[in-house]
């Protein structure tokens, strides 16, 4: 399997498990639905319902949807993957340092924190060669305005008159 195939497969997964682990955390946070000990000093936060849980799971539903759309052509969403490793070890870090200063929330460490750097980290290894492969593009100087038209460039040195002639061109 090649690179960007295998991107596209993990990009999918996360999206998967954003939708589906958020998905379970806002019902059973909504429902304020018992979960396991095991599992909620694993993964949950403060008191079961609170708000702040919903909303970031809220967030992270919507962030799995995007991501999956992004999995159709990462290069295109470049910024979009950035920003997802980016903000997701900052997320993980900032859990880190919580489960050591909060008390009773050590056990964060080997749930979510753990989970969370390393599925992180193999997107960010799939991700960075590809996007670091990326083809260049040509250089647009920034006094040039490209036309709809493949191939016409005109510039905005260029004399008003040769300009309209140049998007007549363009426009039929």
């Amino acid at each position: 399997m090649d690179k960007s195939r295998a991107l596209a497969l993990v990009l999918r997964l996360t999206a998967v498990a954003f939708i589906v682990v958020f998905t379970l955390l806002f019902l059973a946070s909504v429902t304020r639905t018992d979960t396991p000990e095991f599992l909620y000093r694993l993964f949950a936060w403060g008191d079961i319902g609170d708000a702040e849980e919903q909303m970031l799971a809220a967030v992270y539903i919507v962030w799995g949807v995007c991501l999956w759309i992004a999995a159709r052509a990462p290069l295109q969403h470049r910024l979009f993957i950035d920003f997802t490793i980016t903000a997701n070890l900052a997320h993980a870090a900032v859990m880190a340092v919580q489960s050591f200063t909060y008390q009773g929330e050590h056990a964060h460490l080997w749930g979510d924190v753990v989970i969370l750097f390393a599925a992180i980290g193999v997107l960010a290894a799939l991700w960075l060669p590809v996007r670091n492969n990326r083809p260049n593009r040509p250089h647009m100087p920034r006094s040039a305005r490209a036309c709809r038209c493949p191939g016409v460039l005109v510039s905005m040195t260029v004399k008003p008159k040769d300009r309209a002639v140049a998007a007549a061109r363009c426009l039929a």
